[in-house]
């Protein structure tokens, strides 16, 4: 199944895996049905605190701890087995699919993701200090190593409200980044690093805290409308940085942009790693849906062969090709 997405091949694919998503579909009800009771006795437990204190201690203290009983019931307990059978679907039908596109190795809940560093460091992605990754994707596509992984990033920081006596403290966390994280490997070293960011104008970049990031790193400009609409560049070397981005990359840049429908892509050439972030709240197993039934076999195996094989037409639009090349192909 390597080039454009072979949809004979989808169709074969989807008819054998027919009975293990019967299966799956199987699980699926049971999970649901043991959300749907945690969530009951979760909000009923949370009812029953608050009325026994009013009633029999007479504290309205007890409101609030029954509200905090059902909703840490419902977000902890409760939605425990959506993940649970989330992560029995991905067992039992992503290796197959990988297996048949071919040349990938996957991991449901891999422990990070290397190079993660740079990421930040360049200015690809913002500063964050917790993460869950999930869904990683490794191969090779002309002569090309590459990985992929699904991540959300946040940052967690300690507030301070009030003054005086009354001064308290606390923390609050915010997601930097959800969505896809790519690693692809440069065949010739480039020299860098050299950003390519999105463009949210002169405030919002200011106000984003945009410009903090890039130490020893100039604004590089280009006689191109439409690159520039979407994006900025940042390089110690501006005039490397137009030598490397020619008329053709800046075009492929804007073809992948569109490939991810405008997700907010960044990216960065570092040595001779190419490092990519685009927001994205679509994951992989999205196929597997919870409250309603699985869709049919070929939906499912389509959106798994259309996930999996992204770094792949990253890859081919980064070589050169463009849309009318990949004839067949689903975005």
């Amino acid at each position: 199944m390597n080039g454009p997405i072979d949809h004979a091949a989808v169709e074969r694919l989807a008819d054998e895996l027919q009975p293990t998503l019967d299966g799956i579909e199987t699980a699926r009800q049971g999970y649901r049905s043991a959300a749907i009771q945690r969530f009951a006795l979760s909000i009923g437990g949370g009812i029953a605190i608050a009325v026994v204190g009013l009633l029999v201690l007479a504290s309205p203290i007890f409101l609030f701890l029954g509200l905090v009983a059902a909703i840490f019931g419902c977000s902890v307990w409760a939605t425990k087995p959506r993940r649970e059978f989330k992560d029995e679907a991905a067992a039992a039908i992503i290796p197959a699919v990988c297996e048949a596109v071919g040349g990938l190795d996957y991991a449901r809940d891999p422990s990070g993701f290397e190079g993660i560093g740079r990421f930040t460091e360049i200015g690809v992605i913002g500063s964050h200090n917790r993460s869950t990754y999930s869904d990683l994707l490794s191969g090779s596509h002309r002569d090309t190593e590459f990985r992929m992984v699904h991540a959300l990033l946040r940052r967690r920081k300690s507030t301070t409200t009030g003054v005086g006596s009354s001064r308290r403290r606390g923390s609050s966390t915010h997601t930097v980044f959800k969505g896809y994280l790519f690693s692809i490997s440069v065949p010739k070293e480039i020299p860098g690093p050299i950003l390519i960011a999105r463009d949210h104008g002169g405030i919002g970049n200011a106000l984003g805290g945009f410009f903090r990031k890039f130490d020893g790193m100039r604004r590089v400009s280009f006689e191109d409308p439409e690159f520039e609409r979407r994006f900025e560049v940042y390089a110690p070397a501006p005039q490397t940085a137009q030598q490397v981005i020619g008329a053709g990359l800046r075009q492929t840049f804007c073809l992948i942009d569109d490939l991810f429908s405008g997700g907010g892509l960044q990216a960065a050439f570092d040595g001779n790693v190419f490092l990519m972030a685009v927001r994205s709240d679509e994951s992989l197993t999205d196929a597997f849906t919870f409250l309603s039934p699985l869709q049919n076999s070929r939906a499912v195996v389509t959106h798994l062969v259309e996930q999996l094989t992204l770094p792949r037409r990253v890859i081919d639009y980064l070589h050169g090709e463009r849309p009318a090349d990949q004839a067949g192909s689903a975005a």
